[in-house]
């Protein structure tokens, strides 16, 4: 099994968290922005984009997908629960966790790490999109339950964690937590899984990449 990976993505993190909860060894290979559209790169995935998964001669591509995969490969550490609705609600999760979450975070995080003078209006844009839908996950999360779904960790825990854990740091954007309780206490609860350090240890490599070409 290969996967190919980068660093800094929090959908690759995605990908790293169910594969280091499931406990499967696998190659990892780094594909640093650009090389995407590299002959080499496009030879794997014709669409130029990652996270993606190489087993034998099956290639996948797409975090939610990834993940999927992985499940029904290597369902000895489950992270979908039995019944039907219980999935339907992990899997709604993931969706708010890439779409009202991750989408606006990681264009707040694009926006701020271009050259020139911040577009401040565009800025204050995502950020309300990213307090939307830290608002939307604060209703959707049971108190009652350790993580998203339920007492077990899933696919629902292994999207959010990126995001929540990781990329709204980067972004300074963290501080925003704290008028969401139920998400501020969710979060501290993902920070102890085990699987979860895999975000800083991306975070961690990828400023060890940029402090190795500035010099």
């Amino acid at each position: 099994m290969r996967f190919y990976d980068l660093p800094r993505s929090p959908w690759c993190q995605m990908v790293r968290v169910v594969l280091a909860d499931k406990g499967l060894p696998h190659e990892r290979h780094i594909v640093l922005p650009g090389q995407e559209a590299e002959d080499w790169f496009l030879g794997i995935n014709p669409l130029g984009a990652l996270p993606v998964l190489v087993e034998r001669d099956l290639t996948v591509r797409g975090a939610s997908v990834i993940n999927e995969y992985l499940e029904e490969a290597y369902p000895d550490r489950p992270l979908l629960p039995d019944s039907a609705p219980e999935r339907a609600q992990v899997r709604m999760l993931v969706s708010l966790a890439e779409e009202f979450i991750g989408s606006p975070l990681d264009d707040f995080h694009q926006a701020k790490c271009m050259e020139g003078s911040f577009d401040q209006e565009l800025l204050e844009e995502l950020r309300q999109e990213v307090l939307d839908g830290l608002g939307m996950l604060e209703e959707e999360l049971d108190t009652k339950t350790t993580f998203a779904a339920s007492d077990r960790f899933s696919l629902a825990d292994a999207a959010l964690a990126p995001f929540l854990l990781g990329l709204i740091e980067e972004t300074g954007l963290g501080q925003s937590l704290a008028s969401f309780p139920v998400v501020q206490g969710y979060c501290k609860r993902l920070a102890g899984r085990s699987a979860t350090a895999v975000i800083e240890q991306g975070w961690r490599e990828w400023r060890e990449m940029v402090a190795s070409i500035d010099r």
